[in-house]
């Protein structure tokens, strides 16, 4: 049976009034990687309780900064727009997930939300806080690009999944973690210091600071990927969302190793067929 992993949604006024919101690759990387991506409405009469019970895994998305007031600073300039309600139904979502086990991957501010959850700190704005500081703020029209590297830790859950030190992300975040929550170790780091993916000591919580689902092969375009051997995208894009939950979760670890094979086909194919529209055979 399929696992169903939970994608915690919410309303941003700020981009569209009255509306739920979701970027569609995070849904088409989960389907893609053998699961059934269920949205979670954050609204004002909670339901974190009812909904953790009706799902595997738990997505924790980009979007808005986290509250400075929830890790005890006020907002500096640039942090102008909180999401109050977001935040208290993420948070509860994790805390439950993390008390029955339960697998969580996060993702932009999906990571920075667990590292504060947890009792970590974050930069609030990389750029005033961080001196010499590369660009981690990518512009959203090249969301599938890759812009800046990251040096993946010995030891980490990434190092035997991309099978090298260094790596090419897309990266567009203002926010990053500043003290590590307690029970955590960083699993990458930017050249600046930045850390980019974190892994709870209990092997059930994980996060990345970049986009891993807008990586995936349907999205791709040649001229960002030009000269990039396949494996650094093909086998992460599969791996972030198969062995993040899979190793956790017992469903979902069933369904992908049972047509492992016939994934990779796919994969391969779908690869192909992006260089053949590009006409770079």
């Amino acid at each position: 049976m399929k696992p169903v992993i939970g994608l915690a949604i919410a309303q941003n006024a700020r981009v569209i009034a009255n509306k739920y919101l979701v970027n569609a690759p995070y849904i088409r990387a989960v389907e893609d990687a053998g699961g059934i991506p269920l949205l979670l409405p954050a609204g004002k009469s909670g339901g974190a309780e009812a909904y953790i019970e009706r799902i595997d895994g738990l997505l924790l998305p980009g979007g808005e900064d986290v509250a400075p007031m929830r890790y005890g600073e006020e907002p500096l300039p640039g942090v102008d727009y909180i999401n109050e309600e977001r935040d208290c139904m993420e948070l509860s979502l994790l805390r439950l997930a993390a008390q029955r086990g339960m697998p969580v991957f996060g993702i932009c501010r999906g990571m920075q939300l667990m590292n504060v959850c947890f009792g970590g700190t974050l930069y609030q704005d990389i750029p005033s806080q961080v001196s010499n500081c590369i660009e981690h703020l990518q512009d959203h029209s090249i969301r599938a690009q890759t812009t800046h590297h990251v040096n993946i830790k010995a030891g980490s859950l990434l190092q035997p999944l991309f099978g090298r030190e260094t790596v090419r992300v897309n990266s567009y975040h203002h926010q990053a973690v500043r003290r590590l929550a307690d029970g955590f170790h960083a699993a990458a780091e930017a050249s600046d210091g930045i850390i980019e993916a974190m892994e709870s000591d209990s092997g059930t919580l994980y996060a990345v600071q970049w986009h891993p689902e807008e990586l995936a092969p349907y999205d791709l375009k040649w001229d960002c990927v030009c000269g990039v051997p396949e494996r650094e995208w093909m086998n992460p894009v599969k791996s972030y969302y198969l062995i993040y939950f899979g190793f956790t979760c017992p469903s979902f670890k069933e369904y992908y190793f049972d047509n492992e094979t016939e994934f990779e086909i796919e994969v391969i194919d779908t690869w192909n067929m992006t260089i053949e529209k590009q006409g770079t055979g």
